[in-house]
């Protein structure tokens, strides 16, 4: 079962992030990240992205993300 709620999806992608284990936190944290974008949250999801990234310093799709939520951060 999935979790629906962006901000439950956030947090268990945040969660697996800092438990050393980005690979299965990603797809939490992006997903939540990308809907929270879209409800204009920018600056609640520019942290948690970041640790993502200085955890998988090659994840595009993070490093694109992280863009745009600075681009919008106000």
């Amino acid at each position: 079962m999935q979790p629906t709620s962006e901000v439950l999806q956030f947090e268990i992608g945040q969660g697996l992030v800092a438990a050393g284990r980005p690979d299965e936190g990603s797809p939490w944290l992006l997903a939540a990240a990308r809907s929270l974008l879209e409800r204009g949250a920018a600056d609640r999801v520019i942290a948690p992205l970041r640790a993502l990234l200085d955890a998988d310093p090659g994840n595009r799709e993070c490093r694109e993300l992280l863009g745009r939520a600075r681009r919008s951060s106000t």
